[in-house]
């Protein structure tokens, strides 16, 4: 059963909707109505993903109660190159207010850093404005994001619990509910035990950290598992101790375009090869074809990318801590 919410629409005032660029459709002006009642009326633990159609971009609000709403920009560590926001975007999220990222999506999680975020961010204490947050969000979608108008959004909302939420009013379609496991401890089972029958190590088990490391040639893979068990990571640090130039953004591009399966990141000071294997339904084969993709390219991808850095004085050399299997 999903939850319909249906809430009076405010209107804008005139001051705010002059806040609106102007060289952009007008249909913006009436959706940012929409964006900010149905902002206003997420309550605690219930979330808005507002995304652009066959895209991973994407703004996304979450209601946290007393402490007011979270919202967020993806960042380009999440984006492939062809969707990667530019310099320019950059520095308009800056200005509309979005705090940068805090560190990797490894680092900068809920546990390990509750105040920050993998994406662009910004916390909006209680009473916070709905109208000016609306208004912020038509911008970023329109002028950063790239999307011309609303009809190219879609968008879907739920709660903790995973009920499914309805904003009738935003006119957008809702993206399609996927299914679920039945009990993400059964897919985490059921993944360790793919794990060690195509290792052939028998005592695999998940980390402290809820990763199952795997030595592959020269590198380590990390596989862990989404929350609800929809999905599994599997990531592998290509590159360690790197420092951060031009030169090497270039060279993390180049490698992109040759892999479409990968997604290659630089994560402060590592770069990291990262893939996200879905598991619902569960298919060994599946998983097991993206895994032994990994450990290939991985491996290739780490020699050339420690041999173009040593030889710039990019890359220092240190051992990665792990289980060695």
């Amino acid at each position: 059963m999903e939850a319909v919410v249906t809430k009076e629409i405010h209107v804008l005032t005139n001051s705010s909707a002059k806040a609106l660029p102007g060289s952009i459709s007008e249909e913006w002006r009436p959706f940012a109505v929409s964006v900010a009642d149905a902002v206003a009326h997420l309550k605690e633990d219930q979330f808005l993903i507002i995304s652009v159609k066959k895209s991973s971009r994407f703004i996304q609000f979450a209601g946290q109660g007393s402490f007011g709403l979270r919202a967020e920009v993806v960042a380009n560590t999440f984006l492939s190159p062809g969707e990667w926001i530019d310099e320019a975007g950059l520095e308009e999220l800056r200005h509309l207010g979005w705090r940068a990222p805090t560190g990797s999506p490894e680092a900068a999680t809920p546990e390990r850093d509750p105040d920050g975020s993998p994406n662009y961010f910004m916390q909006c204490p209680n009473p916070f404005d709905s109208t000016h947050l609306a208004d912020v969000a038509v911008r970023t979608l329109s002028h950063v994001l790239g999307v011309p108008h609303p009809g190219f959004l879609e968008y879907q909302s739920f709660d903790a619990g995973g009920e499914r939420l309805s904003f009738p009013s935003l006119g957008l379609r809702k993206v399609r509910k996927m299914a679920r496991p039945t009990s993400a401890k059964n897919t985490s089972a059921a993944l360790l035990a793919a794990m060690r029958q195509m290792t052939g190590i028998a005592d695999l088990e998940y980390d402290e950290d809820g990763d199952v490391p795997v030595c592959s040639g020269s590198i380590v893979i990390f596989t862990s598992l989404a929350a609800d068990g929809s999905s599994a990571r599997i990531r592998a640090p290509l590159a360690v101790d790197v420092t951060p130039s031009p030169e090497l953004l270039v060279l993390i591009n180049e490698v992109n375009a040759l892999t479409w399966y990968l997604r290659i990141v630089f994560g402060g000071t590592a770069i990291i090869a990262v893939t996200e294997v879905p598991l619902v339904p569960f298919v060994q084969e599946h998983f097991a074809a993206a895994f032994e993709e990994v450990c290939r390219a991985g491996d290739t991808l780490s020699d050339l990318l420690r041999a173009e850095l040593a030889g710039g004085g990019l890359l220092e050399t240190r051992t990665i801590s792990t289980v060695r299997h």
